[in-house]
């Protein structure tokens, strides 16, 4: 990835933006949100680095593997990936992210500028559950912190987990739904929806019929198993029920997704 020639604007105090500005921000510098970048361009992690050291945390790996490493030991609050990391393109990593119930829940942006941006690269990014998926780096620069927010509470993280857990266990079947799920992490069915609405924003329904979608995806990007395989091994009842709820999802059919995984 080339980094545009930019120069960022002193902030108030007159102090240089630089390497060193990862080390400034007072005493409520832990305090502040944090991202790590993951990329091999040197030139592009360091300009992203000096832009936005000042408003939050930064931590750097330069490949996957270090960059996988990197965020189960710090637990960012948020990674930038680019997508042309060696050793690990951006989707294994944010799978391998996404398998690990310590960053389960940790929002993943790649950057793609410099890559081939097909229709390959965007279903295989949003279908992994990415949180985002740009071609230009320039806008993450103002991203004002409270758009990241601080991480949740172990309690709340404990919870998710419980619940993600449950899902996987069941994935297999049709009947597990919003009433099994709270049976599962042993809470009412009004507490749960209370709950996944406070913390995901989504309600227990929507949020196993998510579940199921990623972990259908990440099948069909295997390449193991046919549609039909997939559809039962997440627990739809119906290959043509599967293939709906997965375009609607992913804007994409199913059997179009895995001819564009063998493709890329």
């Amino acid at each position: 990835m080339q980094v545009p020639s930019s120069s960022a604007p002193p902030p108030s105090n007159g102090r240089p933006l630089g390497p060193d500005a990862l080390d400034v921000g007072g005493e409520d510098s832990t305090e502040r949100p944090l991202i790590l970048i993951v990329g091999e361009d040197e030139g592009l992690r360091e300009e992203l680095r000096s832009r936005i050291a000042w408003t939050y945390r930064v931590e750097e790996a330069h490949c996957g593997p270090a960059g996988i490493e990197h965020a189960l030991s710090v637990l960012p609050d948020l990674v930038l990936v680019d997508v042309t990391i060696p050793d690990a393109d951006g989707i294994a990593l944010l799978a391998t992210l996404r398998d690990d119930g310590r960053t389960r829940h940790v929002p993943v942006i790649l950057l793609s500028a410099g890559a081939p941006h097909d229709q390959a690269a965007d279903v295989l990014g949003l279908a992994a559950g990415v949180a985002g998926l740009v071609t230009d780096w320039e806008p993450l620069l103002s991203l004002p912190a409270s758009a990241i927010g601080p991480p949740l509470p172990p309690q709340d993280q404990s919870f998710l987990e419980r619940v993600d857990d449950a899902i996987r266990t069941h994935m297999g079947s049709p009947s597990f739904g919003a009433r099994a799920l709270a049976e599962a992490v042993s809470v009412s069915p009004r507490q749960l929806r209370r709950r996944l609405a406070e913390l995901t924003g989504e309600s227990p329904a929507g949020h196993v019929r998510r579940i199921r979608l990623e972990r259908a995806a990440a099948l069909l990007r295997d390449g193991a198993m046919s549609v039909k395989e997939v559809s039962y091994a997440v627990g739809f009842a119906s290959t043509s029920g599967f293939r709906a709820a997965f375009r609607e999802a992913h804007g994409v059919a199913p059997s179009e997704f895995g001819r564009e995984v063998f493709s890329s």
